[in-house]
């Protein structure tokens, strides 16, 4: 290993007086693993000059003491050198992470000594990670080239053993087929989207009826930059036949491969963490958004950060968008029985619409006794976005009554109900009359269920008839 402080070659060519690993480009084989450890830079003159070191690894822009900015390059060149590249933070202490960062006005976080990521195929990125690291942080290359910049300030003699610079990476080069849990193999490779164009990590997804959609966050299964929003489009492709309907579904059955975590002071993520949604989701923390439609300007049905499985989240529309976010500072404080970031299963499904069934707008469905007098009801197959009521009309033809019974209900439970003083937040309603037709006043309430309160299962329908 060239300037790694041993002599690996009998004429010292690689510890040549004066070297440093800074302002270089690594490169190497595949199935090969290498090191590399940056020193801290010296202290500042405060308490007198420091001792002139003896292996100075650093790189001075001015004086000794006006601190230390490294550039590390790694290029994977292909074939036997490798197509990404995997780094491995074994040691990392660089500066302090503000953990009163106030994100929205750009600053705090990592506003001192840090580090950043960039691949130059790609665009600028501009995110820092800074502060004391812990458990396991990989980071893999989207592209063949990673350039690591540490960018440190000199300190005075005591600060230096309250905060010395710690930086030691792993690093090997992968070829395309060694990363599996990325791209898949065994003959079921993964269809990762179709890149934007000058996006970085924005992607389009179709055909993800025949073909395995996998929705991932950049740079999967290791640490996603900072500073980034990223957008996926999933698109259902239209079916001939008119009575069929497209939904998307998104879905991870797997806690361990979703992992969108708080980047601050204590951060670090347990497999018995939970998914998190809407205002748990406190700023500044990267989240995730999902609309029913193709834009923001579409019903949003959840807002998700956190780790754990996340169960089937159906659409409404032939559409559904995805925006994931990640705030400009973070921490290195990755649990090592997790991935970093997401993978979600897409699925497109064609329901065939019920001649009945009618939806005159949002969750509001009328059944007609015209042609076929019963029959069952589910609750919608997409999702709905929280506060949304849905409404099932029933209208028979004169001297028809209706009759109903529940044959299975279920709500999830909402965390913390008793801390929020609203009355049956969570209600379901039955009403003998025209209930939506505020003109005929002729409807009165039958029965009401809140909370957690379960109406009445007829269990002898959920039997064979004999």
């Amino acid at each position: 290993m060239y300037c790694d402080g041993i002599a690996h070659c009998k004429d010292y060519s690689d510890e040549p007086p004066g070297c440093t690993v800074c302002n270089r480009t690594f490169y190497g084989y595949v199935d090969r693993t290498y090191e590399l450890e940056v020193p801290a830079p010296p202290a500042s003159p405060l308490a007198g000059p420091p001792p002139v070191p003896h292996h100075p690894l650093y790189v001075l822009e001015t004086s000794p003491w006006e601190g230390l900015k490294c550039l590390l390059s790694f290029s994977a060149f292909g074939t036997s050198h490798g197509d990404i590249v995997q780094i491995t933070f074994l040691e990392f202490h660089v500066g302090h992470f503000n953990q009163a960062a106030d994100e929205d006005a750009g600053v705090g976080g990592c506003d001192g000594d840090h580090m950043t990521i960039e691949e130059p195929k790609l665009p600028t990125r501009g995110g820092r990670w800074c502060g004391e690291g812990s458990g396991l942080n990989v980071y893999y290359s989207e592209t063949n080239t990673v350039v690591v910049t540490l960018q440190a300030a000199s300190t005075t003699q005591g600060e230096y053993f309250d905060n010395p610079l710690k930086f030691k990476i792993r690093y090997k080069f992968l070829q395309r087929e060694q990363a599996i849990v990325r791209y898949g193999g065994g003959g079921l490779e993964k269809y990762r989207g179709e890149l934007v164009q000058n996006s970085g990590c924005s992607r389009m997804f179709q055909g993800c009826r025949s073909r395995m959609c996998r929705i991932q966050s950049p740079n999967f299964p290791g640490l996603y930059p900072r500073n980034l929003t990223c957008y996926y489009l999933v698109k259902a492709l239209p079916n001939a036949s008119p009575n069929l309907v497209p939904f998307v579904t998104l879905s991870q059955d797997n806690d361990r491969l979703i992992h969108i975590g708080r980047q601050g002071n204590g951060g670090g993520v347990s497999p018995e963490s939970r998914l998190r949604q809407d205002q748990d989701c406190i700023a500044p923390e990267d989240f995730l958004l999902i609309f029913d439609g193709g834009s923001m300007g579409s019903p949003p049905l959840a807002k998700i950060c956190g780790s754990s499985t996340l169960p089937n989240i159906t659409s409404k529309s032939p559409e559904m968008l995805l925006v994931f976010h990640s705030t400009a500072s973070g921490l290195m404080n990755h649990h090592p029985n997790l991935v970093n970031g997401f993978e979600f299963k897409v699925n497109i499904q064609y329901v065939e619409q019920s001649p009945r069934l009618s939806s005159t707008f949002e969750c509001l469905h009328i059944l007609k006794s015209f042609g076929l007098t019963r029959g069952n009801v589910l609750s919608p197959a997409y999702a709905v976005p929280s506060n949304t009521s849905c409404s099932y009309h029933f209208q028979g033809r004169k001297g028809e009554i209706v009759w109903m019974s529940l044959t299975k209900y279920h709500r999830a439970r909402k965390r913390n109900v008793l801390l929020n003083h609203t009355s049956c937040r969570n209600r379901l309603a039955i009403y003998d009359g025209d209930h939506l037709d505020s003109q005929a006043g002729t409807s009165h309430l039958l029965a009401e269920f809140c909370e957690d309160q379960q109406p009445p299962i007829c269990v002898r329908s959920k039997q064979k008839e004999s």
